[in-house]
């Protein structure tokens, strides 16, 4: 093997349909990943798409691929980690690595961008949640007053659901003023 390049077994996985476009979804993935300067696709292995099990899934297929990759750094690697997000990552080589503080310091400080990225749109989904479920309240009551023959307010629904947006992008706006 040559020196300081890792050594690394990746297993992808594709959900989707037809059979046909997954597995050449994942052919076409693995060939970027190859074109890619310090990576070098080594063997992959693509299996046949099967159908899914879950009855949630109906007319879906799942097909996975075993690719080995060689990559230049620990950096890289890291990249490709969180950049494609694959099912799992076995290290075949080598079995001890050196590292620097520096090398270190840029893995973490790449992770926790990203951690930060999927922090905000959680954060950004759980308002609007709240602003859509004050909507189908007020909805509700809406529905409620007419059942019982009540005047119903003279708010309309587009009304409603322009107040809620105002909400929601002035507490985004706030939560991103905070973080």
């Amino acid at each position: 093997m040559e020196t300081d390049k890792i050594r690394a077994l990746f297993i992808y996985e594709v959900l989707g349909r037809p059979p046909e476009h997954i597995k050449a979804a994942l052919e076409d993935f693995i060939d970027k990943l190859n074109s890619q300067k310090g990576i070098k696709v080594e063997s992959k292995k693509i299996h046949e798409p099967t159908p899914c099990e879950d009855e949630h899934a109906k007319d879906l297929f799942t097909t996975f691929a075993e690719v080995e990759l060689l990559i230049d750094n620990l950096n890289l690697l890291f990249s490709v980690v969180y950049n494609t997000l694959p099912a799992s990552v076995e290290i075949i080589g080598p079995s001890e690595m050196n590292l620097k503080n520096f090398d270190l310091s840029s893995i973490i400080t790449d992770l926790t961008l990203k951690l930060h990225k999927y922090d905000e749109v959680a954060k950004t989904i759980s308002i609007e949640k709240v602003g859509l479920i004050n909507v189908v309240k007020e909805l509700q009551k809406e529905v409620e007053r007419l059942k019982v023959g009540k005047i119903p307010e003279q708010i309309t629904f587009k009304e409603n659901i322009e107040t809620s947006n105002k909400d929601v992008k002035k507490k985004t706006k706030k939560n991103k003023k905070n973080n």
